[in-house]
């Protein structure tokens, strides 16, 4: 029954596409909105603009958000904390120097914190992130930050400008960025854009197809097997190199606020860091009482307050917990 019931939900996600006449969405039009520190990236589908310096967004000559301007200089002797995420790392609407990783740097003398997030990023764009530094950053220790509203969604979603991938029986198929994406005229109406501000959030039907999927199925659904997958893959490619790894699980605002009580992603996160035999730390369980405090107004993203409990929790974690090896004894 359940299966389906998925069927039905994969036909009329297709039919909704087939049947909106389409056109289409140019990178740099879908671009234009980001004060211009984003690119588009033909592996990553987009990045962050090499050198850009304005708006209190500062990018090193890499490509990533981060007051260290020569990598091999300024983490000579230390522990490389390689930090993977997306605009919860990239610290969005929050100035330079108030950031986590900044405020963790400019605190600690034996770890050095590189911050690769880009807003947006899913777990297959942070894979290939990864996979992209990997010999030039050297990193003794990974941390990844798991956003639990939309990591998952996005993992297997092709034909946008993301990367994507897909299983191919057990093995990873992964798609390319498109420069362009088809977009059904509807989506270009007022009505579309008005029922999208006040009801669908940017939802559509493939969308509620994998979150219904997800939730008749969970660890058998196509996107958690995505997922999962990309996360093996990853931490295998890390402690290949003799790099720990630890995955800290960013709760959705409903979960915060009582509004939504399924911990299922929680769950299959924390058993296959278990399975993995990696560190595993779920946020809700660490968040302070009022945990809205920590966010803007109105926002999703850590404030001032937010990102200084974040490098409080990272420090503590690193020096106390975390087993990094001992490269420098």
């Amino acid at each position: 029954m359940h299966r389906g019931f998925a069927s039905l939900l994969e036909g009329l996600a297709r039919l909704y596409y087939f049947l909106g006449e389409a056109n289409l969405e140019v990178a740099s039009e879908y671009f234009v909105d980001t004060n211009h520190y984003l690119r588009f990236d033909p592996m990553l589908g987009w990045s962050l603009k090499p050198g850009y310096n304005d708006n209190d967004v500062s990018v090193n000559a890499i490509g990533l958000r981060s007051s260290l301007d020569d990598i091999e200089a300024d983490c000579r002797g230390k522990r490389r904390i390689l930090l993977l995420g997306d605009s919860m790392l990239f610290g969005y609407g929050m100035p330079q120097h108030l950031i986590f990783s900044e405020i963790l740097n400019d605190q600690s003398e034996e770890c050095c914190f590189i911050n690769t997030g880009v807003e947006g990023y899913s777990t297959v764009q942070e894979y290939l992130v990864a996979s992209t530094h990997m010999e030039r950053l050297a990193p003794d220790h990974v941390v990844l930050f798991y956003t639990q509203e939309n990591d998952m969604w996005w993992n297997a979603r092709d034909g946008n400008f993301n990367p994507s991938a897909t299983l191919r029986g057990d093995s990873l198929e992964f798609f390319v960025p498109q420069r362009r994406r088809e977009v059904p005229y509807y989506k270009k109406t007022a009505l579309h854009a008005w029922l999208n501000r006040h009801f669908l959030h940017g939802k559509d039907l493939v969308y509620i197809y994998q979150k219904v999927d997800f939730q008749l199925r969970r660890e058998d659904s196509e996107v958690w097997r995505v997922t999962a997958r990309v996360l093996e893959r990853l931490i295998a490619m890390m402690t290949a190199r003799g790099a720990g790894f630890t995955l800290i699980d960013v709760p959705t605002q409903n979960q915060l606020s009582g509004r939504a009580d399924d911990r299922t992603r929680q769950q299959l996160l924390r058993s296959l860091a278990v399975r993995l035999g990696v560190e595993y730390f779920d946020l809700e369980r660490y968040y302070i009482a009022d945990s809205q405090q920590l966010f803007r107004m109105n926002d999703s993203h850590w404030n001032e307050t937010g990102h200084q409990f974040i490098a409080d929790l990272i420090n503590r974690a690193v020096i106390d917990e975390l087993r990094v090896p001992e490269r420098f004894q």
